[in-house]
């Protein structure tokens, strides 16, 4: 098992020019404003954290969408073995953009240690 000697730190940062958009709710505010803000900041956070979600589960999504047979005429994929296609590990990593390894961007290489 691989075990990183480092300080504790955040694995993502706060995205701030998100959170300045939420609106403030002051303690004198009447309660229905209290209840209109917070709505309003839980429809952001949800389309916000959606649109994370999308993001991320972006490059499973020919795995995971359900195909249509080639000839078109069936509005429902008949039962039977699944149409999508298989999973290749090689085709799925190199479909991903580039980006450095967690390890070179938190400068973590050398102080991972194997322990039993």
């Amino acid at each position: 098992m691989l075990v990183a000697d480092c300080a504790r730190r955040p694995l993502t940062r706060p995205d701030h020019g998100f959170l300045a958009r939420l609106l403030p709710v002051k303690e004198d505010d009447p309660p229905e404003k209290k209840a209109r803000v917070a709505a309003a900041n839980s429809t952001a956070l949800r389309r916000h954290f959606g649109d994370l979600s999308t993001a991320f589960l972006a490059p499973f999504e020919p795995f995971i969408s359900p195909q249509l047979p080639p000839d078109g005429d069936h509005p429902v994929p008949p039962a039977g073995p699944s149409l999508a296609p298989a999973f290749s590990h090689t085709a799925f990593l190199e479909a991903l953009p580039v980006r450095r390894c967690f390890c070179e961007t938190f400068n973590l290489t050398s102080s991972l240690t194997v322990s039993s």
